[in-house]
């Protein structure tokens, strides 16, 4: 648009710039002339608006139509005219949410202001947009007038349509800048993050819209009112009626002047004229259309006198305007939501370290907090009610990871290539492998996962995909840490079985089922079409069985895809990646300029925010940037901070480094969340094994004066640290112990239930820290201080779900390390061993006095091998209870090590025989006393304690033939396990001899004898066992076929026919339950029935270890088998180098699962110590390898 600066001369805008830097031009004169520039421009648009509203026919006006996207144009007469109408306010309110005008206001007397049309608004007639645009109201009478007479007469919002998925809801926020500092800090760390959890318990999303800062410095006034105002438009769009919060104290605000309103905004809200920027939200957001989803909020002027007077000003107006203009505001809002007002009060605090008023009494549950949160969640579950009816499993699980998977997958840029590599894999046929997507912690995998599974399944569904043939392809994903459980593998398990279709009822409880039967689908040509997105799987709950990704095949089905993300280098990456088909993989690397960029804009867009160039440059700069786990805890960070004007300030203090950046957002979590009670639970979470139930933290928390260790506590207990310490690694008075029993044993059965050994009794005290168990109940933290603590820490835990009894834990393992850093290493290392001393004391006193078995057994015992405290970790072994948890298979590793800890293998054979004594002298019945016998039969076993294991289960086996019946299963179990043993002691000897092919016709009539009962015992456990009995039975078969005659009534060729009749039927079970770990020992097995120092014996053992490797990983007994076994291949063929090898990792192997005392391991270093091995490992060492 051109200009006219002269009489008789137009030039263009670019023009007069030009002339602007060509002739030297007094300031004064310059802006004088650029404001006369805008009131000419706006002529020519009136002229062209004036145009466009009259009917070419009739003359009459036409209404444009709000929010059609449309530049709106204002209507200004061009004739200027003195005026001592003042209506800006000049001081900080200039700054209108701190977005600063960008046109220099004078005083009124030098201003020169448009004429205004004839004043002829009438009471009850309605005056069209256009019109009022070309009004100019005098006083806050004639504003109101005009808002009136423009106001929508009996509008009709359409009911919002019922919903099928996620919902978006916009809240606006409206008010003043500089005084409503505080209520804005309340609602943005503290009222909003409760509601927003609340409307995501209905699959609702919630975006405040809070515009107090995120608009550059150099924005214009016109942008500044197409923002404020088009956001409205926006909400209006979203919702029907838009959420609209009101606060309304004693400042006006910002009043634009008629040359700071650009025409088409005049045009499209012809009303604005003469009101300021917080009044035409109000007017456009709430009062024209009368909102009943609008709350006003207005603060008791009161507290202004208490705040120092140098500071008053930023509370009151110093518009001479302003007084009547506010109770005009006031009056017609009260008026016209009678039942949407609310009045509150609050207390001047301090001075914060900016200089400003600090206010108290909005936060938590004070008035103001409580109003706005129960308002809008009452208006929001009238506006988008809850479906009802009864909660389907399946249906709620799922709706929690589509939750999880529409928040990541909104914002996914700069991963075009990676998201092009997955679409590939799963259009392409020909990969029977999975996929992999692997990178760092923070990389932004789950977004890449949660976008792939959102496109995957819209392929699905538009039949896209090919190869699905009839039926299409099914979809499945699954988030680890997105929903309670799922961070646990049989909960996985379960899930992908129910969700989709392979069982409908008697869903397998047991782990070892489970993950036979996923392996078993998931490769079986016959399974439905299916695809399956599985992120973070490195995320699953620590478990050795759980990182080797037992149910996930090497091949998979052609009917299957299958994609899992993972941080890369972690276990199961590593166990993965050393299959001998190893899965397809794509790494997410760090993000480009262009990528982080885009993040950062579309970030902040979404909650109605920009940096300028200068933020964005300096926030990119950072090395933490390429990130995306960075990049967003660093918008978030920001999102929340706030004081505009300081941004940049906040920027160049962020961290480059993840860990970094943590502490930081730790530290304003402690001054904002909470304080010593984040400090608590952070260190809390950090020192437990897998995490903690929330109301195991409530209770934790509950005593606030012992929430924390003293400050200068570590210095004064050093040296006593040092002395516990150093009488803890001592080893367990095994008699103290067993005195204790028996005092404990006759009120146990007597009581029925199993006390807790105090080691109070063993004489030994307990340590720092350690929270003993006490008759007096701890309360749990008030709900309202959790709330404050959890809504801090929310983004950075596996969320909970609404039960608030799913396990918390760290969803990134980057926090964890930032936690340490902060609050455990130092410089010195006795305050690191004194913090971790007392937190591990503080939790293992709650466990032992926990009644819940499931947990005490999974924390308790490693707590108190954290503290070194091996007395009272015997004790705790020694618990009925606990060892019935511990002795089960999954678990029994766990029950060696902490055995190990505690004072070894001997020390545990003589409490657990000391136990069982008193249970006979107790008096308990025969069935509990077998039950027992044969359990810890077993563990003795385990721990390589033969003797006393066979003699403690033949006195078994005389009881449940003599006194119980002989009952078949018992039977079966006892027979096996008796066979079991003789084997573990035959393993031990090198050679065979006659006295080893005696028990071996001994271990084969137990093991006939057990597979004779077995069969009769229905059902799939039962035949698993079946399975495992015939794989021994043929395992010592297959050393009478390395013998020149007969042994014992028992031919070469009967044991060689046999052997191989029960490993082939062991073999299908085994396949046909998808034990791969089984089916690893039977490909050994079937190595001992080849002729000795062949290459089929070779090969037997070369396809078991990969089995077991895929299976079971490195560090398992059956791992250190098969070394030994291939060293006796290489040894026979005289390669002893190889075999030296061999022996060297079967002797690691047994040392770190077994440890250095138990048999197996020693006769592994026996190996080794003779003259042969001995040498070479001479030499090796003079060579220096």
């Amino acid at each position: 648009m051109g200009c006219v600066v002269s009489r008789g001369t137009y030039v263009s805008r670019s023009e007069f710039d030009i002339l602007q830097q060509q002739v030297s031009i007094p300031r004064q004169e310059l802006e004088s002339i650029q404001r006369r520039l805008q009131y000419l421009e706006a002529a020519v648009q009136s002229v062209q608006l004036n145009a466009l509203h009259t009917h070419p026919q009739t003359g009459g006006s036409v209404t444009p139509k709000r929010g059609n996207g449309a530049e709106p144009a204002s209507a200004f007469v061009a004739t200027e005219q003195k005026t001592g109408n003042a209506h800006n306010s000049q001081d900080s309110d200039t700054l209108h949410h701190g977005m600063a005008s960008s046109v220099e206001t004078k005083p009124a007397s030098d201003r020169g202001i448009v004429k205004p049309m004839r004043w002829d608004v009438k009471p009850g007639v309605a005056v069209t947009l256009a019109n009022a645009a070309s009004m100019r109201p005098s006083g806050a009478g004639q504003c109101w007038e005009l808002v009136d007479a423009t106001c929508e007469r009996c509008r009709r919002h359409k009911p919002p349509p019922p919903r099928t998925g996620w919902k978006t809801i916009r809240l606006f926020v409206s008010s003043t800048f500089s005084d409503f500092y505080s209520e804005r800090e309340a609602l943005v760390k503290e009222v909003f993050p409760d509601l927003r959890i609340w409307c995501q318990s209905r699959k609702i999303h919630l975006v405040e819209c809070d515009l107090r800062w995120g608009v550059p410095k150099d924005t214009t006034s016109g942008e500044t009112l197409r923002t404020c105002l088009g956001e409205i438009d926006r909400c209006f769009e979203d919702n029907s009626y838009p959420f609209f919060l009101a606060m309304i104290g004693e400042r006006c605000g910002w009043i634009p002047e008629p040359c700071e309103v650009p025409g088409l905004v005049g045009a499209q809200y012809g009303w604005v004229h003469g009101l300021s920027v917080t009044e035409m939200e109000i007017v456009h957001g709430a009062y024209r259309s009368t909102n009943p989803n609008a709350l006003f909020m207005m603060r008791d002027p009161s507290v202004i006198s208490h705040i120092p007077e140098d500071l008053r000003y930023l509370y009151v107006d110093s518009n001479p305007d302003a007084p009547e203009k506010l109770r005009a505001l006031k009056k017609n809002i009260r008026n016209k939501f009678p039942n949407q007002c609310d009045d509150y009060s609050c207390s001047f605090q301090s001075v914060d370290g900016d200089g400003r008023p600090k206010l108290t009494g909005l936060r938590e549950s004070s008035k103001f907090a409580t109003k706005v949160f129960e308002f809008f969640k009452d208006r929001v579950d009238a506006q988008y009610p809850l479906r009802t009816g009864h909660a389907d499993l399946v249906a709620s699980q799922k709706a929690a990871h589509e939750s999880f998977l529409d928040s990541r997958a909104a914002i996914v840029l700069g991963r075009e290539e990676i998201l092009d590599d997955i679409q590939t894999y799963i259009n392409d046929g020909r990969i029977s492998t999975p996929l992999i997507v692997v990178g760092s912690t923070g990389a932004g995998k789950s977004a890449v996962m949660a976008r792939s599974a959102a496109t995957t399944l819209k392929n699905s569904i538009a039949k896209a995909i090919p190869g699905g043939g009839k039926t299409g392809w099914t979809v499945f994903y699954h988030f680890v840490g997105a929903a309670p459980g799922s961070t646990d593998l049989g909960h996985v398990l379960q899930r992908f079985l129910r969700e989709m279709g392979f069982f409908k009822d008697n869903m397998p409880s047991d782990l070892d089922t489970l993950v036979r039967e996923v392996h078993r689908i998931l490769s079986s040509p016959l399974t439905t079409p299916c695809i399956l997105f599985f992120d973070a799987i490195n995320q699953l709950d620590d478990d050795k069985q759980t990182e080797k990704l037992p149910w996930l095949p090497e091949e998979l089905s052609p009917t299957v895809r299958c994609i899992l993300s993972m941080i890369n280098q972690t276990s199961c990456h590593k166990l993965l990646s050393d299959r001998s088909h190893p899965p397809q993989e794509v790494f997410c690397g760090p993000l480009n300029l262009i990528a982080r960029k885009a993040i950062v804009t579309e970030t902040f867009a979404n909650c109605n925010k920009r940096l300028d160039d200068e933020q964005l440059q300096l926030l990119l700069s950072k090395n933490g940037s390429v990130n995306p786990l960075w990049l967003a805890t660093a918008c978030e960070e920001l999102r929340v901070f706030g004081s505009f004007e300081r941004v940049l300030a906040k920027i160049r203090e962020l961290a480059d480094d993840l860990p970094g950046l943590l502490q930081l957002v730790l530290e304003r979590l402690e001054n904002e969340s909470g304080g010593e009670l984040v400090v608590a639970t952070l260190c809390l979470l950090e020192c437990s094994r897998h995490g903690l139930l929330e109301s195991e933290l409530l209770l934790l928390l509950g005593n606030e004066k012992d929430v924390l260790p003293p400050a200068d506590g570590w210095i004064e207990s050093d040296q006593a640290l040092d002395d516990l310490k150093s009488k803890r690694r001592k080893s367990i008075d095994v008699d103290a112990l067993v005195s204790m029993l028996h005092e404990k044993v006759s009120m146990t059965y007597r009581n029925q239930h199993v006390l807790l050994p105090q080691t109070a009794d063993l004489g030994i005290d307990q340590g720092e820290g350690a929270a003993v168990a006490s008759s007096t109940r701890v309360e749990p933290v008030p709900a309202s201080k959790w709330s404050t603590v959890y809504r801090g820490l929310r983004q950075f835990l596996r969320p909970c779900g609404d039960s608030g009894e799913g396990r918390l834990d760290f969803y990134h393992r980057t926090m964890s390390k930032a936690v340490r850093r902060k609050y455990f290493e130092s410089d010195d290392d006795r305050y690191t061993k004194y913090q971790y001393t007392w937190w591990h004391g503080k939790l293992a006193g709650f466990f032992e006095s926990s009644e819940d078995m499931d947990r005490r057994s999974e924390e308790l015992p490693y707590h108190l091998e954290q503290l070194l405290d091996h007395s009272r970790l015997a004790a705790c072994l020694v618990e009925w209870p606990m060892f019935d948890r511990l002795c089960e298979e999954q678990y029994s590793l766990d029950l060696l090590h902490s055995w190990r800890k505690a004072g070894g293998y001997k020390a545990a054979l003589a409490c657990y025989l000391e136990a069982l004594k008193m249970l006979r002298e107790s008096g308990v019945s025969r069935e509990e006393l077998a039950m027992r016998q044969h359990k810890v039969s077993r563990f003795l076993c385990q721990a390589g304690n033969y003797d006393d294991a066979y003699k403690l289960l033949n006195e078994t086996l005389e009881i449940e033939e003599q006194e119980l019946g002989a009952r078949p299963e018992q039977m079966a179990d006892l027979l096996y396990l008796l066979a079991d043993i003789l084997s573990e002691i035959a393993k031990l000897i090198v050679f065979i001899s006659d006295e080893t092919l005696r028990q071996s016709r001994q271990i084969i009539d137990y093991t006939r004898r057990s597979i004779e009962l077995r069969r009769q015992l229905p059902g799939p456990e039962h035949e698993r066992k079946l399975a495992i009995t015939l794989l021994l039975n043929s395992f010592h078969l297959s050393s009478i076929t390395q013998q020149e005659s007969d042994t014992e009534g028992i031919t070469v060729d009967q044991a060689l026919d046999e052997g191989k009749q029960c490993l082939q039927e062991a073999m299908q079970i085994f396949e046909k339950h998808g034990d791969v770990e089984k089916i690893a020992d039977c490909y050994m097995t079937l190595g001992f029935l080849q002729q000795s120092g062949t290459p089929a014996e070779f090969e037997c053992y070369e396809k078991a270890l990969d089995l077991c490797m895929r299976s079971v990983g490195r560090s398992h007994v059956l791992t250190s088998r098969l070394h030994a076994n291939i060293g006796n291949y290489y040894e026979y063929i005289g390669q002893v180098e190889k075999a030296y090898d061999c022996f060297v990792e079967w002797a690691s192997i047994s040392t770190e699962v077994l440890g250095p005392s138990h048999p197996k391991t020693v006769c592994a270093y026996e190996v080794l110590k003779e003259p042969r091995y001995a040498a070479i490992e001479k030499r090796r060492k003079a060579e220096g390898q």
